[in-house]
């Protein structure tokens, strides 16, 4: 298929054209969706943490860094802050968290089993990154390269996440570790 725009216009002319086309269906669609998405997603996790605690944080837990495979972990920002603006506190925060450290744990884990040099350094690197709270480079470059340790990391976290909902943990101000 021949290319519609001249190469002379293309790299400013593509960009403009989506920004074009996406900007509007942003304002238009994408955010009144998204805000009734994240809405309807914290009213049912809020139910559920009202009911069974340490299942809805266990499950949350479990899942989160799976999440961040895909990028879906950016749709629960909104879902803090309305937990924010609805209740002032939110529980989500806290067990992001605790799933950050559990992949961080799973690649301290690679570093001292490993007896390849290369795997050390890509581990230690990746471990310090995600406690910055960035674990991207923990989860693509090791946890699921050897998928063990990306298993207990989620394990782990699941674990963790239960056992901080029997302390009714809460972050009342949105700052910290829990990025992805």
């Amino acid at each position: 298929m021949e290319p519609r725009l001249p190469e002379v216009v293309r790299p400013i002319g593509t960009p403009f054209i989506c920004a074009g086309i996406m900007v509007p269906m942003t304002i238009i669609a994408i955010g009144p969706v998204s805000t009734v998405l994240s809405n309807s997603l914290a009213s049912v996790y809020n139910k559920l943490y009202e009911l069974i605690p340490w299942l809805a944080s266990g499950l949350f837990g479990a899942i989160w860094e799976v999440l961040v495979i895909f990028g879906i972990h950016w749709s629960f920002t909104p879902i803090s802050l309305t937990n924010y603006q609805n209740m002032g506190f939110d529980t989500l925060q806290a067990f992001k968290g605790i799933a950050v450290c559990a992949q961080v744990a799973a690649c301290f884990g690679v570093f001292w089993k490993s007896r390849n040099s290369q795997v050390k350094n890509m581990a230690a690197s990746s471990a310090v990154t995600g406690l910055f709270g960035i674990t991207e480079p923990a989860i693509y470059g090791i946890t699921l390269r050897f998928k063990k340790p990306f298993i207990c990391g989620c394990i782990g976290s699941a674990v963790g996440c239960a056992a901080t909902a029997f302390f009714d943990s809460r972050y009342f101000v949105y700052a910290g570790l829990p990025t992805g």
